[in-house]
């Protein structure tokens, strides 16, 4: 009989996302068949405000769920800080391309799981879906003419990478392979809409095993209730979040769940500023 793989996983954490953060993290632990492993990727300045969410995620899952916050390196901040993003649209997200040069713990694969995901199911079953070898595994997207115009010619399939299963076991060539997706930045940043998406797309294009879209249900997906009964992984896509008071989020009823599950009360399991946030920023951009 063969063992379980050994699988790590990792988010980056930035603290406008924190209500995500807990109920991510907190599907993820309950469905879970086994602990969970989570690095936290962050910038020092933030490490007060996560220390707060790894309280009480410790608390609720004592055994089952470990995290570790992972401090970016001033010189990889220094990297994502130089870039101007547009729809993924703060450098935080870039810092995903560096895990690997910041954690060296041995496993056979790693997942980066977006913060505006919710858990319907045991993670670890997505080894089920790993029959095709591949440098990277994730669930497919349609190619928007905005990517389609930084891609090369023989990019043609793409991929959502808000679940990105990484094969750890080829440590070396995924190193390079994300060298040359941070190469890849630097060359497509003035013109990219999904500025790290898109990076990844093209750096890996040949490496990749596409999932099926149960494991990133994203909301382009949603026709309505009830969601697929396979559906393992819900991903809150676009501005709008589950979180946000009465904004009306079709997947509101999951995150509301996950809330009460770690006992929220009113005022902390809303995000009350976000409609003030947006009137602010299309204001700016109005008269920009």
């Amino acid at each position: 009989m063969t063992s379980d793989p050994a699988i790590r996983f990792f988010v980056v954490f930035e603290p406008s996302y924190s209500l995500g953060c807990l109920s991510l993290l907190s599907s993820l632990a309950r469905h879970a068949s086994r602990q969970i492993a989570v690095d936290m990727l962050m910038r020092p300045q933030y490490r007060r405000a996560a220390d707060k969410l790894i309280d009480r995620l410790r608390r609720e899952y004592p055994d089952k769920l470990v995290l570790r916050p992972v401090i970016i390196t001033p010189a990889i901040l220094a990297q994502c800080d130089a870039h101007r993003l547009k729809a993924h649209f703060i450098p935080e997200i870039l810092f995903r391309l560096y895990y690997f040069e910041l954690v060296d713990d041995p496993s056979d694969f790693v997942i980066y799981l977006d913060l505006d995901m919710i858990v319907l199911g045991d993670i670890f079953t997505v080894v089920q879906s790993l029959a095709t070898p591949a440098l990277l595994h994730a669930v497919e997207a349609d190619l928007t003419p905005v990517s389609r115009d930084v891609s090369p010619p023989h990019v043609t399939r793409y991929l959502n990478s808000g679940l990105l299963v990484f094969d750890s076991s080829a440590r070396d060539v995924l190193a390079s392979t994300l060298r040359r997706a941070t190469a890849i930045v630097e060359q497509i940043a003035a013109n990219a809409l999904f500025l790290d998406q898109d990076a990844i797309n093209i750096a890996f294009y040949d490496k990749i095993d596409y999932l099926p879209s149960r494991w990133n249900f994203i909301l382009e997906y949603f026709k309505g209730y009830p969601i697929p009964a396979d559906t393992m992984v819900l991903h809150a896509t676009g501005s709008r979040k589950p979180w946000f008071f009465r904004g009306g989020h079709p997947y509101s009823p999951w995150y509301e769940k996950e809330a009460d599950v770690l006992r929220l009360s009113f005022a902390a399991r809303y995000d009350f500023w976000w409609a003030p946030r947006r009137f602010v920023k299309k204001a700016k951009a109005i008269f920009a």
